[in-house]
C-alpha cells in the first residue's frame, strides 16, 4: 500500500550550508510520473536569467506596475537580488497580496493577506507553538497597543527560540513565493526607495536561495495536483464514526487532521487548505495517503458501480 509523505528540508540563515528543499515522495521510493522529484536545488530548473530591459526599472520613489504573464516571480525577483535593489516588491494573485521587501537585494520582509501563510499559522504548522499559546500571544500583542510583532511577543514568553522564529519566517517565505509562482495571472508592483521598519526577529535572507526552494516546491505540487482528484471535487469519510478517534491516535498528524475535518462532513480540497494549518503539500500528501487506504473517498467511489470499499469502512 502506498503512503505519501512530505520530506522538508527548510534552509536556515544560521546554516547556511545546509540549503536542502521538500519534496513529494512516496514511502518504498516508489515511482510517480515525471520521476522522484530531486531534493537539492537546481534539478528541477531553477531561476533562470533575467528578460527584463533595463528600462522596467526605474529610479528611486517610483513605482513599477505590470502583469506576472510579462514577467514571472523568478525575473522579477532575480533582477531585484543581482541589482541589490532596496523597495517593496508586491504581488497580488488569486485575490491574495503579497508583500515582499528588499535591502540592497536581500529579503528583510514579507507580509501576506493570506491568512493560511499568517506567522501564527505557520507557528502552529510546524508544531512551535500550540493554539492557546497563539491566542495569548495575539491577546497579548493587542493588548499592548504597540505595532509589537508576533514573533517578538513568543520569544519573550520562551515559548520559542530565535532559531525557531528565523526557521518559521524562511518557510513563510518560501510558501508566499511558491503561491505567487503556482498562479496563472497576477499583477506586480514594485516601489523603489521603500523601506521597512526592521525588528530583530527576521535576518536578512538571500531570495536567490529561497526562489530555487520555491521553484522545486512549485514542481512537486504540480506533479501532487496531476494525481488528486479535480478542486471542486468533496471528499467524503469512509470509515465508521466509532472508528475515528482510534484512526487519528493511529495516523500522522496530517492525515489525523484531515479526518477530524472531514468528520463534519465533506469539503474540497480548497476547502480543506482554509479549514487547516497545512500547507498544500503537505495536505495533498495526507489526502492521498487517505484515499490510498480507503479511509476517505470522492463521491464517484462511493457511487453504485464503483469499485467496491470494505465493509467496515463503508458503515
Amino acid at each position: 500500500m502506498r503512503r505519501y509523505t512530505v520530506v522538508r528540508f527548510v534552509p536556515s540563515a544560521l546554516h547556511p550550508q545546509s540549503r536542502k528543499t521538500a519534496c513529494l515522495h512516496e514511502q518504498d521510493y516508489l515511482a510517480i510520473p515525471y520521476g522522484r522529484i530531486a531534493l537539492y536545488g537546481g534539478q528541477n530548473g531553477g531561476p533562470h536569467g533575467s528578460a527584463l530591459p533595463d528600462q522596467v526599472w526605474r529610479r528611486q520613489r517610483v513605482a513599477t506596475i505590470g502583469e506576472l504573464s510579462d514577467f514571472s516571480v523568478t525575473d522579477l525577483i532575480t533582477v531585484v537580488s543581482q541589482r541589490k535593489r532596496t523597495g517593496r516588491l508586491m504581488i497580488k494573485t488569486g485575490g491574495n497580496e503579497a508583500g515582499l521587501f528588499f535591502e540592497d537585494g536581500l529579503l528583510v520582509r514579507v507580509a501576506s493577506g493570506d491568512i493560511a501563510l499568517r506567522i501564527g499559522r505557520m507557528l502552529i504548522r510546524q508544531n512551535l507553538v500550540d493554539t492557546p499559546r497563539l491566542l495569548e500571544a495575539l491577546h497579548m500583542q493587542a493588548e499592548s497597543g504597540e505595532d509589537t510583532p508576533l514573533g517578538e511577543v513568543l520569544l519573550r514568553k520562551g515559548w520559542i527560540t530565535q532559531a525557531d522564529l528565523h526557521r518559521c519566517l524562511e518557510e513563510q517565505s518560501i510558501e508566499v513565493l511558491t503561491r505567487a509562482m503556482s498562479s496563472q495571472a497576477g499583477v506586480f508592483t514594485f516601489d523603489a526607495g521603500v523601506r521597512v521598519s526592521r525588528s530583530g526577529d527576521f535576518p536578512p535572507m538571500d531570495p536567490i536561495t529561497l526562489l530555487k526552494i520555491a521553484v522545486e516546491r512549485t514542481s512537486a505540487l504540480s506533479v501532487l495536483k496531476e494525481r488528486l482528484p479535480s478542486a471542486v471535487t468533496p471528499f467524503f469519510l469512509n470509515v465508521s464514526p466509532a472508528t475515528v478517534v482510534d484512526l487519528q491516535v493511529s495516523m500522522d498528524p496530517p492525515e489525523a487532521i484531515v479526518i477530524g475535518i472531514l468528520r463534519n462532513g465533506p469539503v474540497t480540497f480548497p476547502e480543506l487548505a482554509n479549514m487547516s494549518a497545512l500547507d498544500e503539500l503537505t495536505l495533498g500528501a495526507a489526502i492521498l495517503t487517505l484515499l490510498e487506504l480507503e479511509y476517505i473517498a470522492t463521491a464517484s467511489q462511493l457511487a453504485p458501480g464503483a469499485r467496491t470499499l470494505s465493509p467496515a469502512r463503508a458503515s
